[in-house]
């Protein structure tokens, strides 16, 4: 946010807004160039255009979301292919709509057949430009439409005055409208074309070259290695939009649209005349102020496409936060300051009271946040064209029934159509917003069996501990993390007791891949087994990517920002094998464990709620399940690993409950060193996810099925000397106390 007026999607805005000004002053410009009866006429002719474009706002949507998650995956797309493709449709369209013409006039009585056929030109440049437009924005050249935009805006100003100056009337204001699309449609194309002219970075081949000399031969052709990116020449896949795309993405737009004109209709047909004018006039007011919860959403599309569940839901988070605002401060201006506004637009007279105005408000609101949600599902790929459609039918309903006599009834009946389609599209959303199903590029896709909720079948159990290190971003510590975790295990090996580490960076960007290369001195090089998933997916994901490539007969994981002494693990090792245990679980919140106290006072506070609701909901054996240093039972784990489903911070939460539903009751808590680090991933924030999460999870957790099995016997509650021999200063700290 720091950075967004200097951000494509940030001077996009800016444009956005411009342009909305400079559209607000060709009316102002055309109604006293025309008169009011010609405006009249005009804004029929504009009414109908309006509907006619509602599929290209869906479609730019729609390529930009494409584009942007392909990028993203590596992968860089041509656009001209449907170019060509909605360029027919455009000639197909403006032909059928050129043929309709005389019956448009004859409708809207314009008394000359040139509007009607500038109309159906209109829509050759404004159906052209939805793939320009898409592939731009979704490449990050946000600026180029942004001077399309302006450009446009400003020729549809200078060109309306001028010819409705010139007595030109509603033809000459309909021709400014065609020629500054037309110019906006050329200054769009001629930067696609430089853009697909750029060389591209793409992700090269895994080949010998690309796999380190230390990596094991076994996993020197696996998917998730880190492959060299290299600058090449465009070597594009071409961009398609299939029908049913299409179809669908209009018609979830259309739902909405259905939506914000339906009401003033209903007050029209069953209220007094009067009554219907006023309710008229507030809520086109109201109205005007969804156009910035829509360039919020634009602003966002990009992040609303990220293959990365996690960013999508940021973003959509963000947009919800956005309009909200808008929303709530547009209620607040229409019940303070709504009645003199209202009455100096109408010219005096009667307006509705101020308890309407914030019913329209609030239905304004939801209307708004119903359009960020839209955005985000049209930008994500698949998704159902139902739910904006609930809006109309539950209206339509509310009104058959009840007959509103009053415009608070006909608001009160939009409020509750508006968040009946806002609760079945964010619904759809919290399906949506996880990473497609299909991947934007086949070399990016990981196999199934490693996103699955159901695990493939597990490696040969060859080596005592396999060790999971998941990473994102971490800079230099991870090589520290690692070295550090290969030593403090090298004593296993003058047991026979063989180990390996299991390094998986989730779509880290930092260079901090490359740093594991040397990360262990030669004699310990081959116990190194380095992972990447193509994109960020979150903590759990990575998790379970490096359980399923484990060998070992105990299981563990420790974070990578360096707040945890690896140290520690030779010891909850040893307990855990000596003990017979499921699982050691490293706890903070021990009496025993030597922890800073935290910087954050908020984070800290946080911290205790979540861990005072983890333990009412889920009543689990230990009193801290999010501290990152774990070690578990194969076997143990992989009854859990079917049943997970979580990808942020939560899979710690996660894995100890459904060991635990799984019968896996000997689990034991054990001290730890904390040394917090600045610059870790889990912030307050973050916390405050997991607190969302967990309630998640706990209605989820009901419907695992628990196996018939015997209680086994309760894990000691004391700390085993072997873990106290292996931690002596944690020892001697436990009798201080």
């Amino acid at each position: 946010m720091r950075r967004l007026g200097r951000s494509p999607g940030g001077v996009l805005a800016a444009a956005l807004l411009a342009a909305n000004c400079g559209n607000l002053l060709f009316h102002l410009v055309a109604v006293r160039g025309i008169g009011p009866v010609g405006y009249g006429e005009l804004g029929a002719l504009l009414g109908v255009l309006t509907a006619l474009t509602v599929p290209i706002s869906a479609l730019q949507t729609v390529v930009a979301g494409k584009v942007a998650r392909a990028r993203e995956g590596g992968e860089a797309l041509d656009p001209w292919p449907a170019v060509r493709t909605t360029a027919w449709c455009a000639v197909a369209a403006t032909v059928l709509c050129a043929a309709l013409s005389p019956l448009l006039g004859a409708y809207v009585r314009t008394g000359s057949a040139w509007p009607g056929l500038l109309l159906a030109l209109y829509l050759l440049p404004a159906t052209v430009c939805v793939v320009p437009w898409g592939f731009l924005y979704g490449t990050g050249r946000g600026r180029h439409i942004a001077l399309a935009v302006v450009t446009g805006a400003s020729c549809r100003v200078v060109l309306g005055g001028w010819l409705s100056a010139a007595g030109q009337g509603v033809t000459g204001a309909m021709a400014a409208t065609l020629i500054a699309d037309c110019v906006q449609v050329t200054i769009l194309l001629a930067a696609t074309a430089s853009a697909t002219r750029v060389p591209v970075r793409t992700r090269a081949p895994a080949t010998e070259a690309s796999v380190s000399p230390r990596t094991p031969a076994t996993l020197a052709s696996d998917p998730l290695r880190t492959p060299a990116t290299r600058a090449t020449l465009p070597t594009r896949t071409p961009l398609r939009l299939t029908a049913p795309e299409a179809l669908r993405s209009s018609a979830a737009v259309a739902g909405m649209w259905a939506l914000l004109g339906i009401d003033v209709l209903t007050a029209r047909h069953f209220l007094a005349v009067a009554e219907a004018g006023r309710y008229a006039t507030a809520a086109l007011a109201a109205k005007s102020v969804l156009f910035l919860a829509q360039i919020a959403a634009t602003v966002l599309i990009r992040r609303f496409a990220s293959r990365s569940g996690v960013t999508a839901r940021a973003a959509l988070t963000a947009g919800l936060a956005a309009a909200t605002a808008v929303g709530l401060a547009a209620t607040a201006a229409l019940v303070l300051f709504g009645g003199p506004i209202l009455r100096a637009a109408a010219g005096g007279g009667d307006v509705v009271g101020p308890y309407t105005r914030g019913m329209l408000g609030l239905a304004i609101t939801a209307c708004a946040l119903l359009g960020i949600v839209v955005q985000a599902l049209l930008a994500r790929g698949p998704h159902r064209a139902w739910p904006t459609w609930l809006g109309p039918a539950v209206f339509a309903a509310l009104t058959a029934v009840l007959h509103p006599t009053s415009a608070f009834g006909v608001s009160a009946a939009l409020a509750a159509a508006a968040t009946t389609a806002l609760a079945a599209c964010l619904l759809d959303a919290r399906r949506n917003t996880s990473p497609p199903a299909q991947p934007a590029s086949p070399r990016d896709a990981i196999p199934k069996a490693r996103t699955s909720t159901q695990t493939a079948v597990r490696a040969q159990r060859t080596v005592e501990l396999s060790i999971v290190i998941p990473y994102f971003n971490p800079g230099a510590a991870i090589a520290a993390t690692v070295r550090q975790t290969a030593e403090a295990l090298e004593a296993l090996d003058s047991r026979h007791l063989a180990f390996e580490v299991i390094a998986v960076s989730d779509g880290s960007n930092d260079g901090s891949p490359a740093l594991l290369a040397d990360a262990l001195p030669p004699h310990l090089a081959d116990r190194l087994i380095a992972l990447e998933l193509p994109y960020n997916q979150g903590k759990g994901a990575a998790l379970r990517t490096g359980f399923e490539h484990a060998h070992g007969r105990y299981v563990g994981f420790i974070d990578a920002d360096g707040d945890l002494d690896p140290a520690l693990l030779a010891g909850m090792y040893e307990t855990a094998r000596g003990f017979d245990l499921d699982a050691v679980v490293g706890a903070k919140r021990h009496t025993c464990s030597i922890a800073a106290a935290a910087h954050d006072p908020l984070r800290g506070l946080t911290s205790r709620v979540f861990a005072r609701l983890a333990a009412t909901l889920f009543r689990l054996p230990v009193t801290d399940t999010q501290t990152g240093i774990k070690i578990f039972r194969a076997d143990a784990l992989d009854a859990a690993l079917p049943h997970s489903r979580e990808n942020r911070f939560v899979i710690d939460l996660e894995l100890l409950a459904l060991m635990h539903r799984q019968g896996a009751r000997r689990v034991m808590e054990v001290p730890v060193r904390f040394r917090p680090r600045v610059g870790s991933t889990v912030t307050t924030a973050a916390i405050a996810l997991m607190i969302r999460d967990v309630l998640a999870f706990r209605v989820r957790l009901f419907g695992i099925p628990k196996p018939r099995r015997t209680q086994a016997a309760p894990a000691p509650a004391h700390i085993p000397r072997a873990f106290t021999h292996l931690a002596p200063d944690l020892a001697l700290h436990a009798g201080a106390r």
